[in-house]
């Protein structure tokens, strides 16, 4: 029914059924999009009970002669499913830039509307695939054809983001639309991590963080900065385009512990890979060396996995995991990663400077899920409990 696999943003699993926007853009040069086989004509939503064999129990299709358009740049859509209590919330494009919300599992239309915040001149805009979820709301990122623009000044707000906030807050199925029109600048900013109170940290291009608010309208959204951080050291510039010359580099990555209120950023600098921990005011609370040779971590960029999880700090490549205790950075343990059977490398991946090479980990205070790549086989993920 999907021979072209599910996209990350287009199913989720609720209660005891999967739930899936089976059609997906696939192609920035061709604009082909993914429909599946043996669905109803235009179908944007099916519903199927895990506990009885994928049974289809609901779906919905739009009008046969419903438009399916794509932007009018060199980028494509990404659709999004998204669950809110017991419902779906779709956004995704027709002529233009449309959201759905559904009851769960029979497919019910609660509500359909274009969306109202975006104007004229971006509602061609690109609908990214980052989402996020606070509370009862859903913030979608979207980009004009000049965001991923280099160039130097003049600046206009076809250079910047849009994030639009779909909020629930007074309504379980009728959202309020708000906008921010000019969000973030790719250049000067490579990293958005969205906590509570509606404040957020960015990392620029040379390593400065902010620490930024959203202030909220009727309709709109601005960003005040609260607080900056200049880079403690010399930071070295991420190559934000293929064919740009420069050094590879790791990072940067922001997170942020809910227990124990703090950021922790991961970043390159010519003097090596750094984690930092910050206060929610910025204040520098300690500085990890991930680069010393005790922890056995490899040097080579687009290997390092870096996640925080309770009450520590996780570091990960393709051998070893180390452990940091989050509040101070004391030095935990380090555990060795089972070998597959087989290892081979892929020449051409290994030569891509911006290909992902490491394994993907979710870490737990109860187990961890290692996901290793293509390198190794047979397709497997490796488990480790701690009990």
């Amino acid at each position: 029914m999907y021979p072209y696999g599910l996209f990350p943003t287009t199913f989720f699993i609720w209660s005891n059924y999967l739930v899936v926007l089976p059609r997906q853009p696939v192609s920035e040069t061709s604009h082909r999009v993914d429909e599946g086989v043996g669905l109803p004509k235009n179908c944007i939503l099916q519903v199927h009970d895990l506990s009885k064999e994928l049974e289809v129990v609901g779906s919905y299709s739009v009008p046969p002669n419903t438009v399916f358009a794509v932007p009018s740049n060199t980028f494509t859509d990404t659709y999004h499913a998204q669950v809110l209590d017991d419902k779906a919330v779709l956004f995704l494009r027709t002529d233009r830039p449309i959201v759905f919300v559904f009851a769960l599992p029979d497919c019910k239309l609660m509500y359909k509307s274009y969306v109202p915040v975006l104007t004229q001149t971006n509602i061609n805009d690109c609908i990214d695939q980052i989402v996020l979820k606070k509370e009862r709301s859903l913030y979608f990122w979207l980009s004009g054809p000049e965001y991923t623009s280099l160039d130097d000044l003049p600046i206009t707000s076809d250079h910047y983001s849009r994030l639009l906030q779909l909020d629930f807050t007074e309504s379980t199925s009728a959202p309020k639309f708000r906008i921010c029109q000019q969000f973030e600048l790719m250049r000067d900013h490579e990293n958005f991590n969205l906590e509570k109170d509606n404040k957020y940290i960015t990392i620029d291009m040379k390593g400065m963080v902010s620490l930024k608010e959203l202030i909220f309208g009727e309709t709109t959204i601005t960003v005040t900065v609260v607080k900056s951080l200049p880079a403690p050291d010399d930071y070295i510039q991420e190559c934000l385009s293929e064919g740009e010359d420069g050094p590879e580099t790791d990072g940067p990555n922001i997170l942020y512990s809910h227990r124990k209120d703090l950021f922790v950023l991961f970043r390159h600098f010519v003097s090596g890979r750094k984690v930092h921990a910050l206060s929610e005011d910025l204040e520098i609370l300690y500085e990890l060396n991930v680069d010393v040779k005790a922890y056995g971590l490899h040097g080579v960029p687009n290997y390092m996995y870096c996640d925080v999880f309770g009450d520590f700090v996780g570091l990960a490549d393709h051998h070893r995991i180390v452990f940091f205790q989050i509040d101070s950075g004391k030095f935990v343990s380090k555990i060795e990663v089972p070998k597959h059977w087989g290892y081979r490398v892929d020449q051409v991946e290994s030569m891509d400077r911006y290909s992902w090479k490491g394994f993907e980990y979710a870490f737990s205070e109860d187990g961890i899920i290692i996901i290793p790549n293509k390198w190794n086989y047979p397709v497997a993920a490796d488990v480790l409990l701690f009990w």
